[in-house]
């Protein structure tokens, strides 16, 4: 096992072995396969010299210049460190007594620097803030840093995001660390000793799995904080299962954004399971994600209890046919959700008609959005009919997608009877002259509608006069047809 303890004897053939003068200024040591112990005894016979300034592997970037570390505060991030150099690092913070800070994130360091850097830890007496993120720590390396924790006293910034080599073992390591630590405040920016704010915003911190179960160990307890913003990180199904159990005790969350991560069906469909018995829960951001149908499946079952969900965003994800139908399905029990987004999804005709039925029955959805995905003739009737008899909805987003004539006459139908939809947007689709004609007909008989989009469809040049008329017949309807 590696032993950093500088009482230990270094051989001195090491000094033979690397070809290294104990009175040189600076050691170029030689050597691909390089052992942890040969690391070990290169930094505690550098610690012995007094001429030595710094030392390197292969004639690459320094490891440290040794006067460094008689700062306070050191950044070696972005050096291309690898394991030997963490080795040497860590060596030489058994004996620092000045150096409170120090950054050595976005390098190649993995278990073997990991290790050395944990059993530092338990000896190191000086340093408060220590950056390991982005590096390539796996569970050894984790574990080695929460067992340091269990020791250490002084640390009280520790930051380890972006390390997604970590897995459930490392994971559940540190945060048995972390909860019973004293002394550390921030965990990869997360305030471990407890969340005294109302709103707490983390986006693009690069929150990891590791981060994520640290939040949801905190939100099972907390009973302040109202707004979570947890966007654009690396979120993955096994952080976001942790935060979904954490909903099911949690009563004081409202608003939760997971946007952009690296969320699945895991994730998602414990997530959703949680919505089943959640009291407060009344924003979800969920999109630009990696959810699919059984994860959309599982918030559509949880969608059918009525929970207090009033804005849920699922856009940009790889929800098909069978999640929009569970969704559809829930919708026509659903009487509490306002807002739905599932556009830029892989919804085709058959999810595109649930979801007309759902507004059919539903009497409280204000918003849906069905942009971007690959709903034809088929499921725009279904969702013309809907809208024909629905009393509700406000906006309709319905863009980019496979629309041609048949789905836009049933569109313009349902203009001539709907009195509540006051955006709709069909731009970009194969839509031609019957049904622009049809859309005309039924928006002259409109007086409801504000915000109309048609443009980017094949429809003739001789239609843009009639499409004018409508204008003018509604001057405060904006009309974009060009």
């Amino acid at each position: 096992m590696l032993s950093t303890e500088s009482k230990d004897e270094v051989p001195k053939n090491i000094l033979t072995k690397f070809q290294l003068d104990i009175n040189a200024t600076k050691w170029v040591v030689n050597g691909k396969n390089i052992t942890e112990p040969d690391s070990v005894n290169i930094a505690k016979l550098a610690l012995e010299s007094t001429t030595l300034i710094e030392v390197t592997l292969n004639g690459m970037i320094p490891t440290v210049k040794f006067k460094d570390l008689q700062t306070t505060s050191l950044d070696l991030s972005q050096s291309g460190y690898q394991d030997f150099d963490a080795i040497i690092i860590a060596t030489l913070l058994n004996k620092n007594s000045t150096l409170t800070k120090l950054v050595l994130s976005t390098n190649e360091i993995a278990d073997a620097g990991g290790v050395a850097i944990g059993k530092a830890l338990i000896e190191n007496t000086t340093l408060t803030h220590l950056s390991l993120g982005t590096n390539k720590f796996g569970d050894d390396g984790a574990s080695a840093i929460g067992r340091a924790l269990d020791k250490n006293i002084f640390l009280t910034a520790l930051d380890l995001t972006g390390n997604s080599n970590i897995g459930e073992f490392g994971i559940n390591s540190l945060l048995s660390s972390v909860i019973k630590s004293k002394t550390l405040k921030k965990f990869g920016g997360v305030p471990v000793q407890g969340i005294s704010v109302k709103r707490l915003k983390l986006s693009g911190k690069n929150i990891g799995n590791t981060e994520a179960s640290i939040i949801s160990w905190l939100l099972k307890t907390n009973s302040t904080l109202k707004k979570l913003d947890l966007p654009t990180n690396q979120i993955e199904d096994l952080g976001a299962v942790a935060i979904g159990k954490s909903l099911i005790e949690n009563t004081t969350l409202t608003y939760l954004s997971l946007a952009t991560n690296k969320i699945g069906d895991a994730g998602s469909s414990t997530i959703g399971k949680a919505l089943e018995q959640n009291s407060q829960l009344k924003i979800l951001y969920l999109e630009q994600n990696e959810i699919a149908d059984v994860g959309a499946n599982s918030i559509g079952k949880a969608l059918k209890e009525n929970p207090p969900l009033k804005n849920l965003y699922l856009h940009d994800n790889k929800i098909a046919d069978i999640g929009a139908a569970s969704i559809g399905e829930a919708l026509i029990k659903n009487s509490v959700l306002k807002i739905l987004y599932l556009s830029g999804n892989q919804i085709g005709d058959v999810g595109a008609v649930a979801l007309g039925e759902a507004l059919k029955n539903n009497s409280v959805l204000k918003e849906l959005s069905l942009r971007e995905n690959q709903i034809g003739d088929i499921g725009a009737v279904a969702l013309g009919e809907g809208l024909k008899v629905n009393s509700m909805l406000n906006v309709l987003w319905l863009y980019k997608n496979k629309i041609a004539d048949d789905g836009a006459k049933a569109i313009g139908e349902s203009l001539k009877h709907n009195s509540t939809c006051t955006k709709l947007w069909v731009y970009g689709n194969k839509i031609g002259d019957d049904g622009v004609k049809a859309i005309a007909e039924g928006l002259k008989l409109n007086s409801a509608m504000q915000n109309f989009s048609i443009n980017s469809n094949p429809f003739s040049k001789n239609l843009k006069r009639e499409l004018q008329t409508i204008k003018e017949m509604h001057p405060t309807m904006k009309l974009m047809y060009i």
